[in-house]
């Protein structure tokens, strides 16, 4: 990504670059997507699209409006309290919300794709996201962040999107929660834990529950006691 001045625009802008040899399934993909979210809360505003050259050679390019620094950066600065995290919790809540509300699952979500600028917090990766359930063939998956449907190839739901989210939280503010972050673990180990943990989410979700409280729970799990839905 690179960040450039739009005369046009007369803003910032964020220009989003892929070689024309490796095509430009992704960027459209995401246009598409971007163009159905138009006016939603924390979702850039799709400028432009088309293609650039950047010292002779010749690139795909989609143009957004935000600009900003990766939430990563505040979690090595430290600068968020534990209101701040629950305060960022619920709006990322209120944005994927607004998002599945127009039928658009975001399906590959990891903490790189928040973003706060100047003017909020933004979710702004969309290359992976696609309409309903039903997962493309050629569907890739940050695993680390993945919700355990994800992993197993299953139908996606809403909830499979704040599966995700809620484990991007944690690698950014208490990832010592997260059981297959943190001990080796056998595949049927980690299989049985990502899945009580995903189970342990949905039922959590229910209820509305604070991000404090998931981790918490997930840290139980980890630590093999029972847990309460």
């Amino acid at each position: 990504m690179w960040r450039a001045w739009s005369n046009e625009q007369a803003v910032d802008v964020c220009i989003k670059t892929v070689p024309t040899e490796y095509g430009d399934e992704e960027l459209l993909n995401e246009r598409f997507i971007l163009s159905i979210l138009e006016g939603i809360v924390g979702v850039p505003k799709l400028l432009n699209y088309g293609m650039m050259y950047i010292d002779g050679k010749k690139f795909n390019a989609l143009i957004t409006d935000v600009v900003g620094v990766s939430l990563t950066e505040f979690n090595r600065s430290s600068l968020l309290s534990q209101t701040d995290i629950e305060n960022m919790w619920a709006f990322l809540l209120s944005i994927f919300s607004d998002i599945h509300k127009r039928g658009v699952l975001i399906a590959d979500f990891k903490p790189d794709h928040i973003i706060v600028s100047k003017d909020g917090i933004y979710i702004v990766y969309y290359g992976g996201s696609f309409q309903n359930g039903s997962i493309p063939s050629n569907y890739l998956i940050s695993a680390m962040f993945a919700s355990y449907s994800s992993l197993n190839l299953r139908q996606l739901k809403p909830d499979d999107d704040i599966e995700s989210l809620v484990l991007s939280l944690l690698y950014l503010f208490d990832s010592s929660a997260v059981p297959w972050w943190n001990r080796k673990l056998s595949d049927r180990e980690d299989a049985e834990l990502r899945e009580r943990v995903s189970d342990m989410i949905k039922n959590q979700m229910r209820h509305n529950s604070s991000f404090a409280c998931l981790a918490d729970k997930i840290r139980e799990i980890s630590t093999n006691n029972h847990i309460e839905d």
